[in-house]
């Protein structure tokens, strides 16, 4: 019985150490995200924590198909399906692949903490020819479409969502890979209409060839493409209007609204700025030498899509608007500046400089980690990674025209990592696959956040019923056990007792006969 009874309490313990240890796989270090940088040369991504250690790479090379060849991996965007996304920039090996997304929340976590290859999205080919050393890439919101910028082209191309399964080739490219029928696809677009409208006549494009912006057309000059971005749903007016500091909320409510796609031009020094529709060209920014442009958090917040909210698009509750202005942040290759940039016709005539010039210093990558109000920023020639606080006022000035204006400025923070084996490219502040610090009872949500698990309380209750049982049971053996010891004791010394007074009796009746 005490044999059972210890068999019981072990199983019970090793029971509740199981079902609360479920997330010690990965080397997290304590943190909930983790941070992703590709490098010029790289064909893996490198993993940090968010105290700088380096964790390790991301993609298990193993996953990949044989003979199936990525390098100098640029941009890494999480796709609407929650799959990671990246484009592979060297010559022939040009194309956008898909990698398991976070192993917390759709079970991937695979060997080593790594994400494994999925499949491929577009490649270099016949029929994409366009897409050669991709660079910039993101998701439309609302259609789940894709765009590049191709940088050895002058390009921008665009690839649209489709539902199919089977077998597909991935956009002219002779890999190919197997999909499920729940596996999202994507074929090269049409031509965009300004394309059609707005080419140089003795230029010959291919139809179909997913060309939305290019070096050859006759609205504006582009040079040597290189990040883009893409805007919230925005009021027209808010970014084209030319009464920007009288335009109040009400102005706002009747304005037509677009998505924005901007455009890292280097050589121009310029950002440009399409409509993500049509590929109509709107406006440019005057930035010196931009690499990577971002939005803010703050500015989703404000302007949610349509896809977000279901609705009509948030409005600013502030007014005048100019007391609360839509920017960007950009990079640039020039002495590690990095700027903020009022998003509007001639916003560059309000542009910051966040950061002090620095002689042979280039800026990439970008990252705001808004919950925490700090910036990622790469320094390529520099080879490291270094913190910036966001934007704060520091007080306020008088400009030229005698108007009273907001001093704005960031503080270096401190190297992140310094160092590094190659030149970073693109960063991304990620949830990590799993956790390995997780307080009892919570998960980790799609978005990074603890979230109380429900039903661990009823685990726990019933894990504390088996308990209270088990050591009610062992309690009543020890005593049932120690009882009977006990009172088996004095049996058999009243026994001996009963012996010996019998003995005594029998050698008195003895002595008296």
């Amino acid at each position: 019985m005490m044999t059972v009874t210890t068999m019981l309490i072990v199983t019970v313990a090793v029971f509740v150490y199981a079902t609360h240890t479920t997330f010690a796989a990965c080397p997290a270090n304590g943190n909930t995200h983790v941070l992703y940088a590709t490098t010029n040369m790289g064909a893996n991504i490198a993993s940090f924590s968010t105290s700088g250690d380096f964790l390790g790479y991301v993609i298990d090379p193993q996953s990949f198909p044989a003979d199936y060849r990525v390098d100098k991996l640029r941009s890494i965007v999480h796709g609407p399906d929650g799959n990671l996304y990246v484009t592979s920039a060297r010559g022939p090996y040009s194309k956008i692949f898909a990698v398991s997304g976070n192993g917390v929340i759709n079970g991937t976590l695979n060997r080593g903490c790594t994400r494994n290859f999925l499949f491929e999205v577009a490649s270099i080919g016949p029929e994409n020819p366009y897409m050669d050393h991709p660079y910039g890439m993101l998701f439309h919101p609302e259609d789940g479409s894709i765009f590049v910028s191709n940088q050895n082209t002058v390009t921008v191309t665009r690839y649209v969502r489709v539902h199919a399964s089977g077998t597909k080739t991935g956009g002219g490219g002779s890999a190919t890979t197997k999909h499920s029928d729940d596996t999202p696809l994507w074929k090269v677009a049409p031509l965009s209409r300004a394309i059609r409208d707005g080419m140089r006549l003795n230029v010959t494009i291919q139809p179909n060839s997913g060309l939305f912006a290019s070096i050859n057309h006759l609205s504006y000059t582009m040079n040597s493409v290189r990040g883009i971005a893409l805007s919230p749903l925005l009021p027209r007016r808010l970014v084209e209007g030319s009464n920007y500091n009288t335009m109040t909320v009400g102005d706002l409510e009747t304005s037509p609204t677009r998505y924005y796609l901007l455009v890292c031009d280097v050589v121009s020094s310029a950002v440009l700025v399409f409509s993500a529709t049509t590929g109509e060209f709107v406006f440019s920014l005057s930035v010196p030498s931009p690499i990577q442009v971002a939005f803010p958090h703050e500015a989703f917040r404000l302007f949610p899509s349509v896809a977000a909210q279901g609705q009509n698009p948030v409005r600013p509750t502030t007014s005048p608007i100019s007391t609360n202005p839509l920017f960007i942040y950009v990079t640039s290759k020039d002495d590690g500046m990095m700027y903020k940039v009022p998003f509007r016709v001639g916003g560059e005539k309000k542009m910051i400089l966040l950061t002090k010039p620095e002689t042979g210093k280039s800026l990439s990558g970008i990252y705001e980690n808004a919950g925490h109000g700090v910036m990622y920023v790469a320094d390529r020639n520099g080879r490291k990674i270094s913190v910036y606080s966001t934007p704060h006022p520091s007080g306020t000035r008088k400009n030229s025209a005698g108007e009273v204006e907001i001093v704005e400025e960031t503080d270096f923070v401190g190297n992140f990592q310094v160092g590094l084996s190659d030149q970073p490219e693109f960063l991304l502040l990620t949830q990590v696959e799993t956790q390995s610090k997780l307080p009892r009872c919570y998960e980790l949500t799609p978005d990074g956040l603890l979230r109380y698990t429900a039903l661990c309380t009823a685990l726990d209750l019933w894990i504390g019923v088996a308990v209270c049982v088990a050591v009610s049971w062992l309690l009543f053996t020890l005593r049932k056990w120690g009882l009977r010891q006990i009172y088996g004791a004095d049996a058999a010394k009243q026994r001996r007792i009963s012996v010996f007074q019998a003995l005594e009796e029998e050698n008195e009746r003895q002595d008296s006969a």
